[in-house]
């Protein structure tokens, strides 16, 4: 059952139940492995990878819930990579809701392979406007002297180029 958030106003983010829970199963490719994104001779699924299908279940869990204006974007992400996940076995991914606070929303997930528990962690989303979240994006781009957003990324509040 989904209501309308206590003192939510005009506002169309809906009051979501904790506890909220959603799997999702993924089958990763040669695409998801390690190797792909830098980490030589590793041909396991990317910690990388598994952080998407994260982020991928969480915005499926809370998404029905969002008002037609509304999109959540990835705001937080902390996990703990407990074992190698093969390539040729499906990954599920349980999110669970954990906590609301306005359009701010916290889950709890787990990544399972067979009986293995491969990765555990917390994400959090935060649900925003669409059209004010693109044009607020289109200046993205522009963040130190013109560097494109995916050769830069921050640490702390530093700019750091992929390319330096």
């Amino acid at each position: 059952m989904v209501r309308a958030r206590p003192g939510a106003g005009n506002a169309a983010v809906k009051y979501i139940p904790i506890a909220t829970e959603q799997t999702g199963i993924f089958d990763p490719s040669p695409a998801h492995r390690a190797s792909r994104v830098g980490n030589q001779g590793v041909e396991a699924v990317s910690t990388t990878a598994l952080i998407s299908f994260f982020e991928t279940v969480s915005n499926d869990l809370a998404s029905p819930d969002f008002g037609p204006d509304e999109i959540s974007v990835g705001a937080h992400v902390s996990v703990d990579h407990l074992a190698p996940a093969r390539v040729d076995e499906s990954v599920a991914i349980t999110a669970i809701l954990e906590k609301q606070q306005g359009k701010r929303l916290e889950f709890d997930l787990i990544a399972m392979q067979g009986e293995t528990l491969v990765m555990r962690g917390k994400h959090h989303r935060a649900v925003r406007h669409r059209e004010r979240f693109s044009d607020a994006s289109k200046t993205i781009g522009k963040v130190a002297d013109g560097m494109d957003f995916g050769s830069i990324f921050t640490v702390r509040g530093v700019i750091w180029s992929a390319t330096e």
